[in-house]
């Protein structure tokens, strides 16, 4: 997850050499000053930042922006996946002795290209908020190098419905074995209020922002994700879209998934998971149950862990409450895959939060994925279906 961004505390966690570098490669007249005490430092820098013009001042804090997404331990380590990926050499003594922080500047000045694939794969891996869906299955060579076809066919549609997006492109990445396209289309003019280098307070100063729509396709399963703003209504458009012309599929975006969380009343329930993954364990760490005469009654099982996997558990609590299991259903479940650690500083364990209908907290990291995976091979997971089961 991302750090809050908070300006000044971006300051003064920079070494000031690196501010210094970063100043001269956007020409803004700025010098660290040895022995300058931070608070000075950060002062004498707002001070030259609030002097910049306003296109340059916005530029600035996008750039730090962008640069704090990736200043966490999980930005750092996309960062040095990313550089191995393009077999690039990297001074790894000096990044460890910067901390994460400094080196994601440094990446960003030094490594740009790095910085920028690492920044989509941050955006991929470790935020949430995309709307998935199963589309048609297609090799990863028929939809890569389609970012004119994309760009043009999502700048017709907002031109169309709502009379923006004058200007549209669009970048392709490859994130694992993924195809991801982001498309930059232009938003609406909006005004700025700021005082121009008289002190003349200036109300209406226009600009064209742009914004970012994420598609992400996975040609092994079909599956396509979407992020974009303007609530799930308008995602499912530039899904339409993005079926259309790049998998030349009319889409049906009326479907939803469905969880049969019920599966896991069965005692005997398995959990099967491929050798090749060296899954060491899969446990219910909690189970919430309802009652289905909609009196809003629930039950809700906190399982510390153990030998066992949880479904035994489960079904002692249930008898001793002297409750027909069968009147209950499970509305909500937390479950736990234990993987072998990838490397050092990375998590191998994914813990899974379902809530009946459709709801899961899963993202688009490898891990995640195979737990995907495996709940729809379990049949939990029942894919798409265009009503909305009610247990």
């Amino acid at each position: 997850m991302a750090k809050e961004f908070v300006f000044k505390d971006f300051l003064r966690h920079t070494d000031p050499p690196l501010l210094e570098e970063y100043c001269k490669k956007e020409n803004i007249d700025y010098k660290s000053k040895s022995g300058e005490k931070i608070e000075e430092a950060v002062k004498r820098f707002v001070g030259v930042w609030e002097g910049l013009e306003n296109k340059k001042r916005y530029k600035v804090e996008l750039d730090f922006r962008t640069i704090n997404d990736l200043t966490p331990q999980s930005g750092f380590l996309n960062l040095i996946a990313e550089a191995k990926q393009q077999s690039e050499k990297l001074p790894e003594q000096k990044l460890e002795e910067m901390g994460s922080h400094n080196a994601s500047l440094w990446f960003f000045l030094n490594k740009p290209k790095i910085f920028d694939e690492a920044s989509v794969r941050y955006e991929v891996e470790d935020t949430l908020g995309w709307k998935e869906i199963e589309a048609q299955k297609k090799g990863a060579d028929e939809v890569v190098n389609k970012e004119t076809e994309l760009a043009n066919a999502v700048k017709d549609f907002l031109h169309g419905a709502e009379f923006r997006a004058g200007r549209c492109t669009a970048e392709y990445y490859k994130v694992n074995d993924l195809v991801c396209y982001v498309v930059y289309p232009e938003d609406w003019a909006d005004f700025d209020i700021s005082y121009d280098t008289r002190d003349k307070l200036n109300k209406r100063l226009p600009r064209k922002p742009v914004f970012k729509i994420y598609f992400l396709y996975d040609p092994a399963t079909g599956r396509l994700s979407t992020k974009a703003k303007g609530g799930w209504k308008k995602t499912k458009e530039f899904q339409k879209i993005f079926a259309s012309a790049i998998l030349g599929q009319q889409l049906d975006t009326s479907k939803d998934r469905v969880f049969d969380l019920n599966r896991l009343k069965d005692l005997n329930f398995g959990f099967p998971t491929p050798p090749e993954d060296g899954v060491k364990f899969v446990r219910v760490k909690l189970l919430r149950f309802s009652y289905p005469d909609a009196s809003g009654r629930r039950i809700t099982l906190d399982l510390k862990g153990g030998e066992r996997n949880g479904l035994e558990d489960m079904c002692e609590f249930i008898n001793n409450l002297q409750i027909p299991l069968g009147q209950l259903n499970i509305s909500q479940v937390s479950i736990q895959v234990k993987f072998p650690q990838p490397s050092k500083g990375m998590k191998g364990e994914v813990t899974a939060h379902l809530t009946h209908p459709n709801s899961w907290d899963l993202g688009n990291k490898v891990l995640h994925r195979k737990v995907k995976t495996y709940l729809k091979n379990w049949g939990i997971d029942k894919g798409f279906s265009n009503a909305t089961d009610t247990q």
